[in-house]
């Protein structure tokens, strides 16, 4: 019978394997899977190299190595991803939440003020992640998804956090399933917003695995972005925002657009934490 390797080996034969996969910080996520495993953070699992796991263990944690090394997401493999503080299920359904994101969810709570009992609308919520940032300070939300398989994940991970009750999940295209609603305090959205021709160029872990649903949008990356901002003003109440994350120079594009549409008060582009212009902010008057 062959002797079970150490944590500290398998560990090193993992990360050679990812590193030849070409994948990113093969230490990193040969350790992240690891501790999936084992069930224990990075710390613990350093004070275990001298352990050898069970079998079933080896076999589980190969078994995430290989996928892994098919670029499929990591955090599609363990079915987790952090968020504003919160631990969020995520898998196929709906695009990983990026720390772009987390940036715009601050700068919704910035512009809400006292987000306590305001009216909020998340268009393209995915796993919910900007919804429940709202939520879990007192909002009122609407989640909108044109895909009903992203609305049951962003539900599933509401009733998890004990927001469900703070969200109203919505399925439909953009602004399309708040016809007839109160009017809002804010719109937010993560559009879809990668121009066709730029697929070739993603990282294997987004092109092959994230829902294209919620990348693409026409040969710009604009078809969803500019529809959102012609259809936000009749969405939103007087005084009212819109907050929208975009990529690399559409953020300045658009805001050019929106000025020139006479729709709104205010105008203007906000940076993310990478000091990239990465959103989009409107006031109506």
């Amino acid at each position: 019978m062959a002797e079970r390797k150490s944590v500290l080996e398998l560990l090193t034969l993992a990360a050679g394997y990812l590193d030849k996969r070409g994948v990113p910080s093969a230490r990193r996520e040969a350790d992240a899977l690891l501790g999936h495993v084992l069930a224990c953070d990075r710390l613990h699992l350093y004070l275990r190299f001298e352990e050898a796991p069970l079998a079933a263990e080896v076999d589980a944690f190969r078994a995430l190595m290989l996928r892994r090394g098919e670029r499929e997401p990591l955090q599609y493999l363990t079915g987790r991803s952090k968020f504003h503080g919160m631990d969020l299920a995520c898998d196929r359904r709906a695009l990983i939440p990026r720390p772009e994101t987390e940036d715009l969810a601050k700068l919704a709570l910035e512009l809400l003020g006292d987000p306590a009992g305001k009216a909020c609308a998340d268009i393209g919520t995915g796993t919910g992640c900007l919804a429940l940032a709202l939520a879990k300070a007192g909002a009122r939300v609407t989640a909108v998804d044109l895909s009903p398989e992203a609305l049951d994940l962003a539900r599933g991970n509401a009733e998890a956090l004990g927001l469900a009750a703070s969200i109203t999940f919505a399925q439909g295209d953009l602004c399309g399933p708040l016809a007839g609603s109160a009017p809002l305090d804010l719109l937010l959205s993560n559009p879809p917003y990668v121009a066709e021709a730029d697929r070739d160029s993603l990282a294997p872990e987004v092109a092959r695995w994230e829902p294209g649903l919620a990348l693409f949008s026409g040969p710009q990356g604009l078809d969803a972005p500019r529809r959102l901002l012609a259809q936000a003003p009749g969405a939103l109440a007087a005084g009212g925002c819109l907050a929208m994350e975009l990529g690399l120079g559409q953020a300045g594009l658009l805001a050019a657009e929106a000025v020139a549409s006479g729709h709104w008060a205010e105008v203007r582009t906000a940076k993310d934490s990478f000091d990239v212009d990465r959103f989009l902010v409107c006031r109506r008057p």
